[in-house]
């Protein structure tokens, strides 16, 4: 039965076999969860599993719940959904949640079958309705886990005002709610998926709490209107940004970073040297009219800080010895420490390959207050042709939205310089000399 080179007679004859004598045997039930959980199972086997732990595994419902999201065979996930639908599990809301919250590569979100189901067991209510229950209620018991699913999907699905009108409707019963209407209403910010919601918790519960109560006096003196999608990745680079730059418009500030640019060495191969160049641009110019007013303040803070001759002795030196290692890339953040930039480079929390960087979370938790990210492509001294963030680096950017800052060696003494946000948004801005 376990055998994956056995045709399908053999396999359901075995099938067959171990149900007539085995039927609750605890091998049996193992062997139904390795045929599930495993790869290189058929569907249809995978289904006969479904069906007989149904059964004999008093425990499988709950198992399923935690693990959907392990699924991946859509064929089978749809069978679990019309099983859910059938007998009515209206407690599984929860994990189709889950599995909803999960991205599906080439599937519009309006014909994800996770969607079906949840508005087939729940008639008469929207799906944000049906979402919002999932996390606005303290008794309700959904986990956290759950909670923080649900909230990134209402994001991906509905609009930021739409998220602000329905939590403005909510009592403040779940931690989550207090934590996202505090945020929204001190900082006129949303997190917008799990990684944001941690991020948010962070600051929230930070001893002392001096940096919330900066930020929330900052937000407050800038206009409304130039708050528009504003992050918390923003929040650190408007600290430090000083009062002409938060004086400055948006008009001024593409005039300003247009003119830098001009001036400055670029070499352009990406953002991604894996992609095409057609799919990703790198100039400024390609991404100009998409940039919120807090993207722009936080280029014209990356380009005074490349300038900044100390900062930029300190990315050297730690790219000699990046590219001298060859079991990782080097990285970690750029802050204000005493009123001097710094870079504080941090050990990766594994080492892969010397083309990976794998952030600590010591060095995700300083991010937070920081200005940026960094890291490395240092494999060799002239690395022209990998200029610019990978997929893994927009990968990254996506799920826990930092500002983003890749040095790539041009010559031993010159680095390219390609800032990078969420959204795969990458400009790039010139290099620094040794």
């Amino acid at each position: 039965m376990l055998d994956r080179k056995s045709g399908y007679s053999q396999r359901r004859h075995a099938a067959d076999q171990t149900e007539r004598t085995m039927r609750g045997d605890t091998r049996r039930i193992a062997a139904l969860h390795t045929i599930l959980w495993e790869p290189l199972y058929p569907s249809w086997q995978r289904q006969y599993a479904i069906d007989q732990l149904l059964i004999h595994d008093p425990q499988f419902k709950a198992k399923l719940a935690d693990r959907i999201v392990l699924l991946k065979n859509w064929q089978v996930r749809q069978y679990v959904f019309d099983l859910a639908i059938e007998r009515g599990w209206v407690d599984f809301t929860p994990t189709l949640v889950r599995a909803y919250a999960q991205t599906a590569y080439g599937m519009k979100d309006v014909e994800r079958p996770e969607r079906a189901a949840i508005e087939k067991l729940n008639p008469g209510k929207t799906i944000e309705q049906v979402i919002v229950e999932i996390f606005t209620s303290a008794d309700s018991g959904y986990d956290d886990k759950q909670q923080m699913a649900a909230w990134a999907l209402l994001n991906r699905i509905s609009e930021p005002q739409t998220l602000i009108g329905l939590l403005e409707g909510r009592t403040e019963s779940s931690p989550l709610v207090r934590d996202l209407k505090a945020t929204a209403e001190q900082l006129r910010v949303l997190p917008r998926n799990r990684e944001g919601v941690l991020w948010m918790r962070y600051l929230r519960e930070d001893a002392g709490n001096s940096f919330w109560d900066s930020a929330r006096n900052m937000v407050a003196s800038i206009p409304p209107e130039r708050l528009d999608r504003l992050e918390l990745r923003h929040l650190p680079v408007l600290l430090q940004a000083g009062s002409d730059n938060l004086r400055r418009g948006r008009r001024e500030l593409i005039e300003r970073i247009e003119h830098r640019l001009s001036l400055a060495e670029h070499t352009y191969k990406g953002p991604t040297y894996d992609a095409p160049m057609s799919q990703h641009p790198q100039r400024f110019a390609a991404w100009r009219s998409d940039l919120a007013w807090a993207d722009l303040v936080t280029i014209e803070v990356m380009l005074d800080l490349i300038e900044d001759r100390e900062i930029s002795r300190q990315l050297f030196a730690q790219a000699d010895a990046d590219i001298q290692d060859p079991t990782t890339e080097y990285g970690g953040v750029i802050d204000l420490a005493d009123g001097r930039l710094v870079a504080q480079r941090y050990e990766p929390i594994a080492r892969v390959h010397k083309w990976k960087y794998v952030p600590s979370q010591e060095m995700i938790h300083h991010l937070y207050k920081a200005l940026a990210h960094y890291h490395f492509h240092a494999q060799h001294h002239h690395n022209g042709a990998h200029a610019g963030p990978g997929r893994g680096d927009l990968r990254l950017a996506d799920s826990l939205r930092p500002n983003g800052l890749v040095f790539t060696f041009i010559t031993p003494d010159k680095m390219n310089v390609d800032y990078y946000q969420p959204g795969k948004v990458v400009v790039d801005l010139g290099m620094i000399q040794r």
